[in-house]
């Protein structure tokens, strides 16, 4: 099987907010403060396509059972 880490590229930080059903702002909060990590490419902030496969990964609960545990 193949895990996000083994996916490679980077996305731009509006395709990273439509991807994850959120704002650009919401997306540059989470650079911030660590839940996404980046990289510059230039003067242009990226963050890893898999970084954002593994975020999903972690916090998408696949029935509301999943979220008890969480809790």
């Amino acid at each position: 099987t193949m895990s996000a880490t083994t996916i490679t590229g980077l996305m731009k930080i509006g395709d990273a907010a439509g991807f994850l059903s959120c704002s650009r702002k919401t997306v540059y909060e989470m650079m911030h403060d660590g839940r996404l990590p980046w990289v510059f490419l230039g003067e242009d902030r990226r963050i890893p396509v898999a970084a954002v496969l593994d975020y999903c990964d972690e916090h998408y609960h696949r029935n509301p059972a999943d979220r008890a545990e969480v809790a």
